[in-house]
């Protein structure tokens, strides 16, 4: 595996903070990166994603 430390992240919310999908918190994005936090956090008594 190699890294390139060029690569650029794509950007996953816009200007606005919303999310490209709607249908989880109608795009909310504060919302949305809230949740995958208290998923993470959850470790490895993390359910497996539906």
């Amino acid at each position: 595996m190699s890294v390139d430390p060029n690569t650029k992240m794509p950007g996953y919310f816009d200007e606005e903070g919303n999310s490209p999908l709607p249908e989880f918190y109608e795009g909310n994005g504060p919302k949305t990166i809230h949740a995958v936090w208290q998923y993470l956090q959850l470790g490895p008594k993390a359910p497996t994603p539906e």
